[in-house]
């Protein structure tokens, strides 16, 4: 991701065999914000406000290194360490990522326009347009190449997640115990052969119509990763609420974020269509329903912040990292030396 960037940073600045330096040319003709449904401001501002609600597709997964606490070795040391590394890439790979294709690649691309029919192929790609523009075409094959491998990767982190959410929801009954079972080495296996199923749904994208397709799943994707993100914010807000309660103070705690309600409004907006309506509003639905047939059915009850539980395992954690510390003090070869033995 770090070659892309730096490649389409070069062309934007007139590195390519053709020369040409368009540095902030496209930030005044056409512009750096596209009109969307109206024209002038009010159309500037609804296309700005549609490529946000597009992005929350782009950010799905960066809750993952919470995902990872239970198999993360020390997790009160790593996984505050693997938080900050993951804003900090996200202010690298994403935020600048955007900022050069934007200096190399005008919104009004025909390449680009492309990528919305139906008969789209992997040029589309913002960054395959960028180094064709530039003069290099055969980078676009490169490029092609990198973006697969990122799509595997992003799909081994996709069933990682899925996987272990599936197990942790039979660990605690809410579904059926089998997807409980894992293997020695701690890989639930059935829970892996269910979400790898959904791999197949890929195959849909072959169709002619791939790009409705392709909609359609983003549209699903982020509807139910924005209602992750509500969860978890309301899970930390609850969690600030019983600190407050049991007297406990935030500074303790292993890690402390220095910063602590989207929803699809833009199917409201003007050419209403009742199918794009059912599709940004279908993930908030069975959210809901699920919270509130498991509340009904169950008769469980909402816990007070006073009776959270704060404390189980907390204490074993730190013994870990105690005895873990106590290795360290002797020096790092015979650390390593130690972890050999063992």
């Amino acid at each position: 991701m770090t070659t892309l960037i730096i490649t389409t940073f070069v062309v934007a600045m007139g590195g390519g065999p053709n020369h040409d330096r368009s540095g902030f040319r496209y930030w005044q003709n056409p512009g750096a914000f596209a009109e969307y449904l109206l024209e002038g401001p009010k159309g500037r501002f609804l296309g700005f406000w549609a490529c946000c609600c597009q992005a929350c597709f782009g950010f799905t997964g960066t809750e993952v290194v919470g995902m990872t606490l239970g198999e993360t070795p020390n997790p009160r040391k790593n996984v505050p360490r693997a938080v900050k590394q993951t804003f900090w890439r996200i202010a690298c790979f994403y935020i600048l990522g955007v900022l050069v294709l934007g200096m190399a690649v005008p919104y009004d691309n025909e390449q680009l326009i492309g990528a919305t029919k139906k008969s789209t192929s992997g040029a589309a790609s913002p960054f395959v347009v960028a180094v064709t523009l530039g003069g290099v075409p055969i980078f676009a094959d490169i490029i092609n190449g990198c973006l697969l491998v990122f799509t595997l990767s992003a799909a081994s982190s996709d069933i990682y997640c899925a996987s272990r959410s599936l197990y942790g929801l039979a660990k605690d009954g809410q579904v059926p115990r089998i997807f409980a079972k894992a293997r020695e080495n701690g890989n639930p296996i059935f829970a892996v052969g269910v979400t790898s199923l959904f791999i197949c749904l890929g195959y849909m994208e072959a169709s002619k119509s791939s790009s409705t397709v392709f909609g359609y799943f983003v549209s699903l994707v982020t509807v139910f990763a924005v209602l992750n993100w509500v969860a978890i914010l309301i899970s930390h807000i609850r969690f600030r609420r019983a600190l407050n309660a049991q007297g406990i103070v935030a500074a303790d705690l292993p890690y402390v974020g220095f910063l602590n309600p989207t929803a699809r409004y833009d199917a409201f907006i003007p050419h209403f269509k009742p199918e794009i309506f059912v599709l940004k509003y279908l993930g908030t639905a069975i959210f809901v329903f699920n919270i509130i047939w498991w509340k009904v059915s169950k008769k469980t009850t909402f816990w007070s912040a006073s009776d959270v539980d704060l404390s189980t395992s907390r204490r074993e954690w730190e013994e870990t990292e105690r005895a873990e510390d106590v290795d360290w003090e002797g020096g790092l070869w015979k650390n390593v030396l130690n972890k050999f033995r063992r």
